[in-house]
C-alpha cells in the first residue's frame, strides 16, 4: 500500500511539473530590432505559415500589426482557423511592439499620432501627450528599415502587404493612406481614432495620394445603447464615413475602398471583426 501511495504521488508531481510551462504560439519567434531612425528598440513578433519550410519557392502575403501584445496572438488564432478552413490564403504575421526603452503609453502615443497635441483632452498620460506626433518618423522606420529586414529574412510577397491597426493604430494607418498610400497594398482600419487633434487626419488632403491605388476597409463599432451623458464626445461612425468619401474621391478608381458598421459591437470588441472581414475581402478564397 505504501508503495502504491509513493507511485501515485510521484505521478501527480510529474503531471504538475509538466503543466508548468509557458504557452507558445506555434511557428513563431520574437526578434529584437533596433531602429536607427528612431533610436529605439522594438520586439518584432513573427509567425510563419504551416508549410513555409517545405514550400521553399513560395512567397506569402504579410500582415503588419500595431499593438502586437494584443493583436499578434489574436490574429494568429483567427488566421489559423481561417486558413485551416480554406477561407483565406496562408500568410506571414508581423507584430510590432511598443518601444522597449519607455512606457507603453508614451511609445504608442508618439509612434501612432500624426501631430503634436499635448493639450488633447482624450488619450493617455500627460507624458504620453507630450511625446505625441511621431507618426512620420514611425512611417520612415517601417518603410526604410523594417520592410527591408522582413523581406530579406523571409519569403514575403511584396505585392501583398497588409496593414491592420485599431484605434490609435487605425489612426496611424489612415495617416499613411493620406501621405504615402503605396506603403501597404491593403489597409484594415478598426475604429480609427480620427477624432485626434481636431480630426487632423480628416483635414489632411494630401496631393500625394491623388490617383494612387490603395485598398481600404474601415470597420466601425456601433453600440446598441446610446452614449451616456458626459461620455465619449466624438462620432466614430460619422468620421469613418467621411474618411471613406475622401478616399473614394482621392485614390485611383481601381482602389477598393469601403466601410462597414457593426451594430452591438463596442470599441473594445471590434478589432477581431475588422481583421476577419478585411482578410476575407482582400485575400479570401
Amino acid at each position: 500500500m505504501k508503495n502504491i501511495i509513493i507511485i501515485v504521488s510521484f505521478f501527480l508531481v510529474s503531471l504538475e511539473s509538466k503543466a508548468e510551462r509557458p504557452f507558445e504560439i506555434e511557428r513563431s519567434e520574437v526578434l529584437e530590432f533596433f531602429s536607427k531612425k528612431l533610436n529605439k528598440t522594438y520586439d518584432i513578433a513573427i509567425k510563419l505559415p504551416r508549410g513555409y519550410q517545405k514550400n521553399i519557392s513560395k512567397r506569402y502575403p504579410t500582415i503588419y500589426l500595431t499593438d502586437s501584445g494584443y493583436a499578434f496572438p489574436l490574429v494568429s488564432s483567427l488566421t489559423k482557423q481561417m486558413v485551416g478552413g480554406g477561407k483565406i490564403d496562408d500568410l506571414i504575421i508581423v507584430g510590432m511592439s511598443y518601444s522597449k526603452e519607455e512606457r507603453w503609453d508614451i511609445s504608442r502615443t508618439r509612434d501612432y499620432t500624426p501631430t503634436h497635441s499635448p493639450e488633447e483632452k482624450i488619450g493617455f498620460s500627460k507624458e504620453a501627450k507630450e511625446a505625441s506626433g511621431g507618426a512620420k518618423m514611425y512611417l520612415e522606420f517601417i518603410n526604410k528599415e523594417l520592410f527591408h529586414f522582413i523581406d530579406k529574412k523571409y519569403r514575403t510577397d511584396s505585392s501583398k502587404r497588409i496593414f491592420a491597426g485599431h484605434s490609435f493604430g487605425g489612426l496611424w494607418g489612415a495617416y499613411v493612406i493620406k501621405v504615402q498610400p503605396n506603403t501597404f497594398d491593403y489597409y484594415i482600419l478598426s475604429d480609427p481614432s480620427l477624432w485626434y487633434d481636431s480630426e487632423t487626419v480628416l483635414n489632411l488632403r494630401s496631393s500625394l495620394s491623388k490617383g494612387m491605388t490603395a485598398n481600404v476597409l474601415i470597420v466601425s463599432s456601433n453600440p446598441s445603447e446610446p452614449l451616456k451623458r458626459g461620455g465619449f464626445p466624438h462620432n466614430m461612425v460619422a468620421n469613418a464615413k467621411k474618411l471613406e468619401r475622401q478616399l473614394v474621391d482621392d485614390l485611383a478608381k481601381d482602389s477598393d475602398v469601403a466601410s462597414e458598421i457593426y451594430n452591438g459591437q463596442i470599441h473594445e470588441t471590434i478589432f477581431p471583426v475588422a481583421v476577419t472581414q478585411g482578410l476575407l475581402r482582400f485575400i479570401g478564397n
